[in-house]
């Protein structure tokens, strides 16, 4: 829960997902957990932000999902090792 609302706050603040070595009270497993887990809030404030018209914050979160996505499944095929600090800043893509 801890890594999935600081991951969520740097997101807000930064636009980007907060590195694992920038966390350093929380171990990868609950690092990998708190960004999967924090998708879904991305999903609900990117609703929100919708409702609102706000296209920019709308694409700046399905921007960090995809990208999110293309790393784990990056991962998933063993293609790649590194998570967290191979990721796109979403204001890069």
């Amino acid at each position: 829960m801890y890594a999935e609302a600081q991951a969520f706050l740097y997101f807000l603040r930064e636009g980007r997902l907060v590195a694992a070595k920038e966390l350093p009270l929380v171990e990868p497993e609950e690092y990998l957990g708190g960004i999967l887990d924090m998708t879904g809030e991305l999903n609900r404030y990117a609703v929100l932000r919708a409702t609102a018209r706000d296209t920019a914050a709308v694409a700046r979160c399905r921007d960090l999902v995809d990208s999110m996505m293309g790393k784990f499944l990056q991962v998933a095929a063993g293609g790649s090792t590194e998570f967290s600090t191979s990721l796109i800043s979403p204001a890069g893509l």
